[in-house]
C-alpha cells in the first residue's frame, strides 16, 4: 500500500465521518440551534481524537516499536491534514451558528478565546500547509522542530483548556481531558526514555 493510497483513505474516512457526524446531529437533535451545537461539539471531538494520535505517534513508537506504531506515527503528516479538514469544519459550524444564533454565542466568547483560537488555527495551517521539505531548507531542521514543537503544544494548551473549562456542565469534556493528558504524559516518557542522560545530569 502506498502512502499516496493511504492518505486518501484516510481522508475519505476522515470526511464520511464528518458527514455522519451531520447525519446524525440532523437525525438526533434537528436542524435548529441544538443540532447546530451538537454538530460542533462532535467535530470538536474528531478533532480531539486526530490531534491525540498525531502527537501518540512517536512517543508510541519509542515506547513499544512495531509495525503498528511505526505506521502511526510515518502517518503524521497525512493526520495533520485530516486534523486541519475537522477543524476548518468546527470553524465553519462555529460561524453559522454565530450568525444564525448569535446569542448566546457572541455574548459567552471571550476576546482571549477568540485571540488563543484563531492563532491556533494559524499555527496549524503553518505546521500542515508548509512543505517540510522547503520548511528544514529554509529554516534549518532544528528550528523547524521547535517551531513544529511549540505549535502542536499550543494546539494542546487550547484543546485542554477548552475541555477543562467545559467540565462542569458537560461530565463527557472530562474524558477527553484525561486523553490529552494521557498523550501528555506518553510524550514525557518517551522524552525521557530517549535522552535519560540529559535528565539524569
Amino acid at each position: 500500500m502506498t502512502l499516496r493510497i493511504t492518505e486518501s483513505r484516510i481522508m475519505n474516512a476522515n470526511g464520511l465521518a464528518l458527514t455522519g457526524s451531520a447525519l446524525l446531529c440532523l437525525l438526533i437533535s434537528g436542524a435548529g440551534e441544538e443540532g447546530l451545537r451538537a454538530f460542533v461539539r462532535l467535530t470538536a471531538w474528531q478533532a480531539t481524537l486526530i490531534f491525540s494520535a498525531v502527537l501518540a505517534g512517536k512517543p508510541l513508537e519509542t515506547l513499544i516499536p512495531n509495525g503498528w506504531t511505526r505506521s502511526l506515527h510515518a502517518r503524521g503528516r497525512v493526520l495533520l491534514k485530516a486534523l486541519a479538514f475537522s477543524m476548518i469544519t468546527h470553524l465553519m459550524a462555529l460561524c453559522l451558528l454565530a450568525l444564525v444564533f448569535p446569542e448566546p454565542f457572541w455574548s459567552t466568547l471571550s476576546s482571549l478565546s477568540l485571540a488563543a483560537g484563531a492563532l491556533a488555527y494559524i499555527l496549524l495551517g503553518v505546521v500542515t500547509f508548509i512543505p517540510e521539505r522547503f520548511a528544514v531548507r529554509e529554516l534549518g531542521p532544528r528550528s523547524w522542530r521547535r517551531l513544529r514543537g511549540a505549535a502542536l503544544g499550543f494546539l494542546w494548551i487550547v484543546f485542554a483548556q477548552t475541555y477543562l473549562s467545559q467540565v462542569p456542565e458537560e461530565p463527557s469534556a472530562f474524558a477527553f481531558f484525561s486523553l490529552l493528558c494521557l498523550v501528555a504524559l506518553l510524550l514525557g516518557v518517551a522524552r525521557f526514555r530517549s535522552r535519560p542522560q540529559e535528565i539524569v545530569q
